[in-house]
């Protein structure tokens, strides 16, 4: 709404002040008044490119006062533009360090799976290994039982 009402305001102020300097310009003209010794046709000229510059001078004026926007696009455009600019550059540089934390944590999560597959291996392994030595102790003890059996038993014929 506001938008609005600014734009018609213009658009109402800029008619206002061609109209008022084209009633000048024609009285100028009648009345064949000159400025400076100029003749009245070349007077009028200078009456419209007046009125004009009144025009456009009054819009920018009142587009200054009213809007925050207008007052930094047309006192602070270059600074804001090598803030941008500094932006920018940052916005890079972050940019470039993401895309390489990014394929560092991709290596890292496939060096990660790689060592977790290693680590199930291993633990298959250490289980197989442990069950091997679990049946050789079993072995171990039941040759050392049998050995101890033989042994009395040949004790027990010689006593005989």
């Amino acid at each position: 709404m506001y938008g609005i009402v600014l734009v018609v305001t213009i658009a109402l102020l800029g008619g206002v002040i061609a109209f008022l300097g084209d009633r000048i310009g024609m009285k100028v003209g009648k009345k064949r008044l000159s400025l400076c010794g100029l003749r009245p046709k070349y007077t009028s000229m200078i009456i419209t490119v007046v009125t004009g510059v009144l025009i456009a001078g009054t819009t920018l004026l009142l587009l200054t006062l009213v809007s925050n926007d207008v007052r930094t696009a047309l006192f602070r455009m270059k600074s804001l533009q090598t803030e941008l600019a500094a932006t920018r550059q940052d916005l890079d540089g972050a940019e470039a360090r993401l895309r390489q934390v990014e394929a560092e944590t991709k290596a890292l999560q496939e060096k990660k799976v790689a060592l977790e597959v290693e680590r199930d291996r291993l633990r298959k392994e250490i289980e197989a290994y442990a069950g091997e030595a679990a049946l050789l102790r079993a072995n171990t003890r039941g040759t050392e039982s049998g050995k101890e059996s033989e042994g009395k038993f040949q004790r027990e014929r010689r006593a005989e």
